[in-house]
């Protein structure tokens, strides 16, 4: 490792492009990863931040708030929406106009961002109580029910949307990632769970693998899943045969592993004694760390967008980072949330960011330095 951002606490961790993004209880810490040796802080949004997901120039964050989050600047994020959400937002996952959260107490909730500035809850199915993760797949999302395994919902018609199937998993259902035809769920002590949901009305499980640790967050690319393994650090598991994953390489992590993301060669992974570490995968067999982004307080959700990370980075709010030296991530600016900033999506120029108890905010981060 050749730099670093310290942040403490990070739990949620997305990326896009050179910019890894860090949700904890520190803020949203947006880091710039376009050199993985010498990550660079471009920005934290403070406040408390759960998962984060971008969309051209906004970010997505959830909390008690869903907030928009402007990042065309990613060192100067700016709110520039937000909604209150009628549970705590613990995932975030968007297709086209609409966000879909996960809420542990109002099950999934459907956001309207047609108009950053402006987004409004459009639908819900509060029966998924306990909903720790969503995913979104063409006209499905897939939520895991932290007590009931996983619901495979339609949502193509994002007002009404309904439930298809379900299956349950033996332990708590924290995380999800979806193939074409598969989901892949991070089932805390009985490890990954790969189950068919095609079709949609019948899922099954098919195939799983007993991680080390406690899997908390998993994310899935080209026949492999990534596991935030808790204690374990990351794991990494060939699932070309759906029937027979098979755990191909690891890294440990300075502390607990909390989120996972891919993009490229690069595998983006946050922690709770620091935010962000990034690990080379081009060889998933043989993965090694080249990189750290050291940001102040924990981060919980990231979403990266081109060159840029946009971290949901708790009570820090969003912090926007240039990632494009994965290798020295840099810190370029960070705007405060009203409360604990735990999901994060962008679009254009903006972040959307759910904020525990305050709903949803909408940031602009035209600016990276001043958002």
């Amino acid at each position: 490792m050749v730099g670093g951002l310290a942040a403490p606490n990070v739990f949620h961790i997305s990326q896009e492009g050179t910019l890894v993004f860090l949700g904890g209880d520190a803020g949203l810490t947006i880091v710039d990863v376009s050199t993985p040796t010498d990550p660079v802080l471009l920005a934290v949004v403070p406040g408390a931040f759960g998962r984060t997901v971008t969309s051209g120039s906004y970010a997505y964050a959830g909390g008690e708030n869903l907030l928009v989050v402007d990042i065309s600047a990613p060192a100067s994020p700016v709110v520039v929406g937000s909604v209150a959400l009628p549970g705590y937002g613990e995932s975030v996952a968007k297709s086209g106009d609409h966000v879909f959260i996960a809420t542990t107490d109002a099950g999934l909730q459907v956001v309207d961002v047609s108009d950053p500035a402006n987004p409004s809850l459009v639908g819900a199915i509060r029966a998924i109580d306990l909903a720790r993760s969503v995913a979104v797949i063409g006209e499905f999302a897939v939520v895991a029910h932290q007590a009931a395994g996983i619901h495979v919902v339609d949502i193509s018609s994002p007002e009404s949307p309904s439930v298809l199937g379900s299956v349950d998993t033996p332990d708590f259902a924290r995380g999800i990632a979806l193939s074409a035809t598969h989901a892949f769920v991070a089932d805390r002590a009985t490890g990954l769970r790969v189950l068919n949901i095609s079709p949609p009305t019948a899922p099954v499980e098919v195939g799983y693998v007993d991680t080390p640790g406690s899997a908390s967050y998993v994310a899935y690319r080209e026949g492999f899943a990534y596991v935030a393994d808790w204690d374990s650090g990351l794991q990494i598991v060939d699932v070309s045969d759906p029937a027979a994953p098979v755990i191909a390489g690891n890294v440990a992590t300075e502390s607990r592993a909390t989120s996972v993301a891919v993009s490229g060669p690069w595998a983006f992974v946050t922690y709770t004694a620091a935010p962000l570490q990034i690990v080379d995968v081009s060889d998933p067999y043989a993965p090694t760390v080249v990189g750290t982004a050291d940001a102040p307080g924990p981060g919980n959700d990231v979403a990266v967008l081109g060159e840029r990370a946009y971290v949901a980075a708790s009570t820090r709010g969003l912090l926007v980072l240039d990632v494009s030296d994965v290798t020295a991530p840099v810190l370029l600016g960070e705007v405060d949330t009203p409360n604990i900033a735990n999901g994060i999506a962008v679009r254009d120029t903006y972040a959307f960011v759910s904020d525990a108890w305050s709903g949803f905010v909408v940031i602009d981060v035209a600016d990276p330095y001043a958002p």
